[in-house]
């Protein structure tokens, strides 16, 4: 069967679009609010499916398709919990109390905070569908492939996953004493050099999975 070019069928583009809505619904619901940075990381976490989306049509990898799966419904997990979190932070007092105070945060951030799960989960629901159409599109990786994508996407999600934990850091430096700060140093330090080598790494496999598929149907052929 004939390998269909990037974004020539209907199901890459269907799930491309439905990654670039979520990204421009996020991004809309976040400006003139009050809760600015809560939102804006759902906004690097689409935008970091975004890319792994571009990638994974790219390279017709199944996995990462997949692994976008299970991240797109940790997300969903995450902003249902942090409804609960963030009301028990910035509540002061019993709703008894506060409910006929016009100013109380709660009701002003409420909405916000339930806007989240709501559209991640909304779009989880299509991106399942088109990953389902693009699966039998792709067919079944072979072992070796399959081995060689499943790596390369653990690389990708350990980038990101550093790479949040560096922003905690930096974000979190002007709460340090002098001794703390020293400690918080050295650790960014260490967390650039490992986002560093963790993006070499994932280079070298994303290059060496290529240019095993492209070696695949000569083997095959054989």
């Amino acid at each position: 069967m004939a390998v269909e070019p990037f974004l020539g069928t209907r199901a890459q583009r269907a799930f491309m679009i439905t990654k670039a809505i979520v990204v421009i619904a996020m991004v809309a619901s976040t400006f003139g609010i009050t809760l600015p940075c809560y939102l804006a990381l759902f906004i690097l976490a689409e935008l970091f499916e975004l890319a792994l989306a571009y990638d994974a049509l790219r390279l017709r990898n199944v996995i990462q398709l997949l692994g976008i799966v299970g991240f797109h419904c940790a997300l969903i997990v995450f902003s249902a919990l942090q409804v609960h979190e963030t009301k028990t932070a910035i509540v002061p007092c019993y709703l008894s109390q506060c409910g006929d105070n016009p100013n109380f945060l709660w009701d002003k951030v409420m909405p916000f905070l339930v806007v989240a799960p709501c559209i991640v989960g909304a779009s989880w629901i299509l991106i399942i569908y088109w990953i389902k159409a693009l699966y039998e599109e792709f067919g079944q990786p072979s072992s070796e492939q399959q081995y060689l994508s499943t790596r390369a996407t653990l690389t990708v999600f350990t980038i990101f996953a550093f790479l949040l934990l560096l922003a905690s850091f930096i974000v979190g430096v002007k709460c340090f004493h002098d001794f703390d700060k020293g400690l918080h140093d050295s650790k960014t330090q260490e967390l650039h050099a490992v986002v560093f080598f963790s993006s070499d790494a994932q280079e070298r496999d994303s290059a060496y999975s290529t240019g095993g598929a492209a070696l695949q149907p000569q083997i095959s052929i054989e």
